[in-house]
């Protein structure tokens, strides 16, 4: 599992309004809740091929019923162990909470591809079963 604050979508996950951010053990853990139903947020990395971007931005671009559809394509592609297109996320453990982005591996740096998108409930839902 990944840590929030080494993820390029830190500070928008920070400033959503459902997140809190509680820092523990004399300050070396941080732990996310999602506010509304008290979840903790576990924060998650895929990596894939360069072909998977545009199946990655299509999950992404959807709501509802065509999210779920996207979602189950992604969940179906392979992951690579170093690729250059990465998914990151983070996820409520009741699944109704996610923040995904995408970010692409470009000048030895991880450069955002896309907006980092908030889902809730049943989008929230769809999009968990990539990470299972």
């Amino acid at each position: 599992m990944a840590s929030l604050s080494n993820m390029e979508m830190a500070a928008a996950v920070a400033a959503n309004k459902n997140i809190e951010i509680k820092k523990t053990f004399f300050g070396l853990k941080t732990q996310v809740i999602y506010t509304p139903t008290g979840s903790p947020v576990d924060c998650y990395r895929k990596e894939y091929a360069p072909d998977a971007e545009s199946s990655l931005g299509k999950m992404l671009d959807n709501t509802g019923e065509k999210l779920a559809e996207a979602a189950k394509n992604v969940a179906g592609i392979k992951e690579v162990d170093m690729g250059n297109v990465r998914l990151e996320a983070a996820l409520s453990r009741d699944h109704q909470f996610a923040a995904l982005q995408i970010v692409k591996f470009t000048n030895f740096n991880y450069l955002p591809v896309s907006e980092v998108k908030f889902l809730e409930g049943a989008d929230a839902a769809a999009v968990a079963t990539v990470f299972k």
